[in-house]
């Protein structure tokens, strides 16, 4: 008999039942009515906040006019940064939640703070601004990119990309470290470095030296992949959990991907149809599930597996095996999620086979079938 695919369904403790007792006796609102007060709140918690980074804001653009004259225009735009980290992680972590100021609400009061500035410097500070905050706050041109690079794993789901920028009379290499292996794509550590190699270098630390083994920069050779991978200003959508070093770069990694977004892409190819694929590799190796059961298994793995934008869909890092446990585990009832967990083996086998991964990449993954616990921050930067 098929097992039922259920979805957990959270259960309603008296409280709650009681609450929703007295709701069920208020006069019921249109969903017009809900959608503008909402829209209505929304707008006045967001002028608040607004208003609450004029200050700060304003502040932090008087700390960079003092220092302009100390510093080169480089040197400007990395100071910018270094003091937006801790900042940017303050103004977050606001309690209530009413209080706290995003980054993108910050940016516009900085935008806002520069503009009006008419110190001997500000020219420069604005410039400096322009060269990190993404262009919807400023309005300026993205920065010229040089060369651009990227690598992956042996896993093939944690990407580094680098490009040259100028810097003063020579340039420097902009590094995007990009996981994969959860249901959004996640760039967990950027920022400069002087060198290509240097890049590499870091990025190989960040994977881990089993995962990173052997990996080299080589050519971008697929655009439309490269757009899927790197950061875009996010709004009211960010994921959060950013830690201060990353808050230091989050807006440049998303001032600098610009550049690299404004290069031609082809038109994306159509996925593969991996759940019959699977469904017919597992039926071939005499699976004891019903004909039934193995279709479900397969639909329910090819969606968890393949996460908001289908990218490595044929990687099978541990990092990704520990997201998709934690994922059925959160969102299936128990009997259907016990059958996908007891599926989970084969189906990282049967990507195996579809790859020619090499034997210690898979073993490493069914372990971690076993022992794997995913790092709820998605932001986490996971040593392979």
């Amino acid at each position: 008999m098929p097992v039922s695919k259920k979805r957990k369904k959270p259960s309603k403790p008296n409280a709650a039942a009681k609450a929703a007792r007295l709701r069920a006796q208020r006069p019921v609102e249109s969903m017009m009515d809900v959608d503008s007060r909402v829209r209505t709140d929304r707008e006045r918690f967001d002028a608040a906040r607004r208003e609450a980074s004029v200050a700060p804001a304003a502040a932090l653009v008087a700390e960079l006019t003092a220092l302009a004259a100390s510093r080169s225009d480089v040197e400007l735009a990395d100071e910018l940064c270094a003091r937006l980290g801790p900042l940017l992680s303050e103004l977050d972590a606001r309690k209530p939640v009413t209080r706290m100021i995003s980054p993108d609400i910050f940016a516009g009061a900085l935008a806002q703070a520069a503009t009006a500035n008419d110190g001997p410097d500000a020219p420069r500070v604005l410039s400096a601004l322009a060269g990190v905050l993404p262009q919807s706050f400023t309005g300026a041109a993205a920065p010229p990119v040089g060369e651009t690079r990227w690598t992956r794993d042996r896993y093939g789901s944690r990407y580094g990309i680098t490009a040259s920028f100028p810097a003063g009379d020579g340039e420097r290499w902009y590094l995007w470290d990009v996981d994969t292996c959860a249901l959004l794509v996640a760039t967990v550590h950027s920022g400069f470095y002087p060198t290509a190699e240097d890049a590499l270098a870091a990025w190989q630390q960040g994977v881990g030296e089993f995962a990173a083994a052997g990996t080299t920069w080589g050519e971008i050779d697929d655009r439309a992949l490269l757009r899927k991978l790197l950061p875009v200003s996010e709004g009211d959508l960010r994921m959060g959990g950013e830690t201060a070093d990353q808050f230091a770069e989050y807006h440049r990694c998303r001032r600098l991907a610009e550049s690299l977004l404004q290069l031609p892409a082809p038109p994306p190819a159509e996925p593969a149809d991996a759940a019959s694929l699977f469904s017919a590799w597992l039926t071939e190796r005499g699976t004891t599930l019903s004909t039934d059961d193995v279709h479900d298994v397969a639909a329910s793995l090819t969606e968890i597996w393949g996460g908001a934008r289908d990218i490595s869909f044929d990687t099978f890092s541990p990092h990704r095996v520990a997201y998709t446990k934690q994922y059925v585990h959160d969102d299936y009832d128990e009997a259907y999620g016990s059958l996908l967990l007891a599926t989970l083996p084969e189906w990282i086998r049967w990507l195996a086979s579809t790859t020619g991964a090499e034997p210690e990449l898979l073993d490493r993954a069914l372990e971690a079938v076993e022992t794997a616990v995913y790092d709820d921050n998605p932001l986490a930067c996971v040593v392979e």
